[in-house]
């Protein structure tokens, strides 16, 4: 239930952070956790020696 059409004024707000999001090409994110996350991928990379994504790949293709 909308008291006095303010509702309507929080889907408008809504609906404007949507056209900021496509405006600015996605949404905001924490630069923060991003940068950690991409630094942890780059330590596990680095301690599997001799891996070979392509030939995993292929080898479980094959194995279906």
């Amino acid at each position: 239930m909308a008291i006095r059409g303010h509702s309507r004024g929080l889907e408008h707000v809504g609906v404007m952070a949507k056209r900021v999001e496509y405006l600015i090409g996605g949404r905001v994110r924490d630069r923060k956790r991003m940068l950690a996350a991409s630094q942890a991928i780059d330590r596990l990379r680095r301690k599997v020696p001799g891996w070979n994504s392509v030939q995993e790949i292929r080898r479980w293709r094959d194995h279906r």
